[in-house]
Formats: C-alpha cells, structure tokens, sequence
C-alpha cells in the first residue's frame, strides 16, 4: 500500500502553490517519451510506506535532481513513484499470476497513468470509463450475494473495456532497470529515515 499515494500530488500542488490538481496532471500529457530516461526518483514514504516494508518511520525524497529539471518532471517523478511503490508491494507478496490490470477512477482520464502502470508492470492495463466502476462492483457483489443477479460472468463481461493499454518493450526495459535502482535506493531512504529520527532525539 502507498499511504500518500494521490496525497503526493496534492503535496506538490500546495507546495509550489498551483491553483488546479487536474492542470497538474494535464500537464503530464505534454511531456515527451524522451523524459522516461531521466533519472530522478521519487520515493512517496511522506507518511511512512506500507507493504511490503510497514515503515511508518520512513521520509519521502527526490534522488537525481539536476538544474535542467523543470516542474514537469518532478511531477512525473512523482507518479512514477507511486507506481513503483505499489510494484514494489505486488513483486514482494504476489505470485505471478496476475496476467491483467484494471484500473478505474478520476486519474485514469488521463492517460499518464495507464500508459505508466502498464510499462512498469509490464502488463496490459484496462481502463473503466465508469469513474464509479468501484461503487458499481461492490453493488453486483452484493447483489450476487443476494441472489439478485444469477449471470454474474455475463455482466462482469459486459463492464470488461476492449482496449487495453499495453507495454512497449523500450519502456519497460527502461522501467525495469529504473525499478531496479528504486528498490536498491528505497532501503537507504528508510535507513537514513532512522538515523535521521535518532539523531534528532540524540542531541
């Protein structure tokens, strides 16, 4: 689990005091595929991290910040960590048998985001269109439950998107390495949240 997973980005907005959370993310759909190799990491631990490592003690980062960097870039830093965080937690306690990905609410309206997930995973990723396809699930579940509804694979079927969004081999053999380094860097992150915390209490 990320516990400051969107938090994050409206961490930033208030941070740098932007007006509007969507302009941020619209603003991710301008960045051009050359910026995927840049590397400045994101660690989202602003109120500790969850699974796998249950460290509410560790601090959130940037790694690699250069001058040439603009807002753009660490915004899309920010959402790369989120993913990567979340990868983090499904490679340590998952087998690999998840084949697909669904993914549903505000932030799938832009694409960014499955585009991201998919290369990062290394998975094809569906897109819900319903923005409520959660409540809408929770209610057929129930309905299931009950009785009410008897077809449940045709209606799963019928709420099923057409068109993934499906990974690039030159994307995820660039995410694989820099996932790489983001679990390598995220134990010294949480170390460093330690030691920091010690030394304060020290002097």
């Amino acid at each position: 689990t990320v516990p400051t997973g969107g938090s994050s980005i409206q961490w930033f907005k208030n941070l740098f005091e932007l007006e509007d959370k969507e302009f941020i993310l619209k603003e991710l759909n301008t960045i051009e595929d050359e910026n995927t190799e840049r590397n400045i990491l994101f660690f989202p631990y602003l109120m500790g991290t969850g699974t796998p490592h249950f460290d509410y003690r560790a601090h959130g980062a940037f790694l690699g910040l250069q001058i040439n960097h603009k807002r753009k870039d660490l915004i899309y830093s920010i959402i790369e960590g989120i993913i990567f965080a979340l990868k983090d937690s499904f490679v340590s306690i998952s087998k690999p048998q998840i084949r697909k990905i669904f993914l549903s609410g505000g932030a799938t309206r832009f694409p960014i985001w499955p585009k991201l997930v998919s290369a990062i995973f290394n998975l094809p990723v569906f897109v819900f269109q319903n923005a409520d396809s959660s409540t809408i699930g929770a209610f057929l579940l129930g309905a299931k439950r009950l009785g009410i509804i008897k077809d449940f694979d045709t209606i799963i079927n019928g709420l099923i998107p057409e068109d993934p969004f499906l990974p690039q081999i030159k994307y995820t053999q660039i995410y694989e390495k820099k996932f790489k380094k983001y679990r390598h860097f995220s134990n010294f992150i949480r170390e460093y949240s330690t030691y920091d915390k010690d030394f304060l209490e020290y002097i």
